[in-house]
């Protein structure tokens, strides 16, 4: 329409492209939302399972394990979890929907720079799979260290006239950090 300099063609593919970004914005939102609510709902039945499975534990896991450990695992961990469910998933469904979309157009118009794209994105993706399990790894390691040092600072602090008493500060220091 723009080669053509056909005003009313132009005019008519912007009114098209607006409905088209109007209703992509609103579907974005509502996927969004219900993510959100999905994983606020799993958190919520998560942490409620993980209470009442601390509580049947016997006395002496209580005992072994850290308060600071198992209320970290009741809030970090369960909001990681939202996170995963809410945000995570939502941009995962996105991007099928985008990727599938995607390919067919770019078959559509040449399917040989098609099918070049596509390998080039498989290698992209095995990279990005490589960077996400390092990711995962390290994310593991910090919560475990928040964890032990919740723990560490629970005790200390539950115990600060004895820590006082024994002069023990600079070693719980280094314990903590």
């Amino acid at each position: 329409a723009v080669v053509k300099s056909d005003a009313a063609g132009v005019q008519r593919q912007l009114r098209g492209l607006a409905v088209a970004s109007l209703a992509g914005a609103a579907c974005t939102g509502c996927r969004g939302g219900l993510f959100w609510l999905a994983g606020n709902r799993v958190v919520a039945r998560l942490r409620l399972k993980l209470f009442a499975a601390m509580l049947r534990q016997d006395v002496a896991f209580f005992d072994a394990t850290p308060r600071g450990a198992l209320a970290s695992r009741l809030t970090s961990d369960a909001t990681k979890i939202a996170d995963v469910v809410s945000f995570n998933l939502n941009i995962i469904a996105r991007q099928a929907i985008q990727a599938v979309g995607g390919a067919a157009y770019l078959v559509a118009l040449d399917a040989p720079l098609a099918f070049l794209t596509l390998a080039c994105v498989g290698g992209a993706g095995v990279l990005t799979d490589a960077y996400g399990r390092a990711s995962r790894g390290l994310a593991r390691d910090t919560q475990t260290a928040v964890a032990s040092c919740a723990a560490v600072a629970d005790e200390a602090l539950q115990n600060v006239r004895v820590a006082r008493g024994c002069a023990a500060e600079p070693v719980l220091v280094d314990a903590y950090a």
